[in-house]
């Protein structure tokens, strides 16, 4: 086990996870967290960052708080029913998400990507 520094750290160990906070007294909490556990907070933090950006921005009108996922891998289906789209993304991480788009919301979102991507015109080298 490596020094553990001042402030909050997270390691890695065997199966799971140790969130740390270590004062300047030398005393440290540790709370072991599951990898389940781990990717929950992970969620939690990225909202939480957002409605922080979101406060930030009200009060000086210069931070425009974005929430944004990476996503390796999309697919789309029909669902049981043939009712709804549900396009599945993927993290690079492996993490999947399935969201449920209604017929018009699926539509619209089919009909704007190209749009969109007409109009950032060609790529810089980068996928």
């Amino acid at each position: 086990m490596s020094e553990i520094p001042l402030g909050v750290s997270l390691e890695q160990r065997d199966n799971d996870f140790a969130l740390r906070r270590k004062e300047a007294d030398g005393t440290v909490t540790e709370i072991r967290l599951s990898t389940s556990e781990l990717i929950g907070l992970k969620s939690q933090l990225e909202h939480w960052t957002s409605q922080l950006l979101q406060s930030l921005q009200d009060k000086s009108g210069q931070v425009r708080p974005l929430l944004v996922h990476p996503v390796a891998v999309a697919a789309v289906v029909p669902d049981a029913l043939r009712e709804k789209v549900l396009l599945t993304v993927q993290a690079p991480t492996g993490e999947r998400m399935v969201l449920e788009l209604s017929r018009p919301l699926a539509k619209k979102v089919a009909e704007d990507i190209p749009a969109l991507l007409a109009e950032m015109g060609p790529a810089l080298g980068r996928h």
